[in-house]
């Protein structure tokens, strides 16, 4: 009897780049090789709870990225932006590194409180959308990310992993 396919979680990923001379470096890191998708380079990013749509950008999404988002991701403008507050909220669990503005993020639980504290909220306006993938009907485990881009000269903080990414660093394309 043939398995029936895990429904995929939804998800978000942060391509960061930034111009080093005449060269495009890309923040990644490898997952280690206890986690989901070993040993395998990725960009910050994970599962998208649903309180993440329930804080409170300091800017918003572009019309353009809301709309690519709605059209080619596969979003309600809710959604998106829950996404786009996951892949601030990850990459910064992740790495250290903010993308963010003045405000208040409208909690001050967990990794908000980060940002609550230190008088930001997630910056929105700074995230393009790239694209989607979603895992294979075979993995035990499946995502339906979504990845957004944004320049990493925007980013604050000091580079550093929580342990979730190894061998984080900006690598040359």
């Amino acid at each position: 009897m043939e398995k029936k396919p895990v429904k995929p979680r939804h998800a978000a990923s942060l391509v960061l780049t930034r111009r080093v001379g005449d060269d495009v470096h890309v923040l990644m890191g490898r997952r280690p090789a206890r986690a989901v998708f070993p040993e395998m380079y990725v960009f910050p990013g994970g599962r998208h709870d649903l309180a993440d749509s329930r804080v409170a950008p300091g800017t918003p999404l572009s019309e353009r990225t809301l709309e690519d988002l709605c059209s080619r991701g596969g979003c309600t403008k809710l959604l998106a932006q829950g996404l786009a507050t996951t892949a601030i909220r990850e990459t910064y669990e992740e790495t250290g590194l903010l993308i963010a503005t003045e405000g208040h993020p409208g909690t001050s639980e967990g990794t908000w409180a980060d940002f609550a504290n230190a008088g930001l909220a997630p910056a929105h306006d700074r995230l393009r959308f790239l694209g989607r993938a979603i895992t294979p009907t075979s993995a035990p485990v499946r995502f339906h990310a979504r990845f957004f881009l944004a320049d990493g000269e925007d980013a604050t903080g000091t580079l550093r992993s929580n342990g979730e990414l190894l061998a984080l660093d900006w690598y040359p394309l």
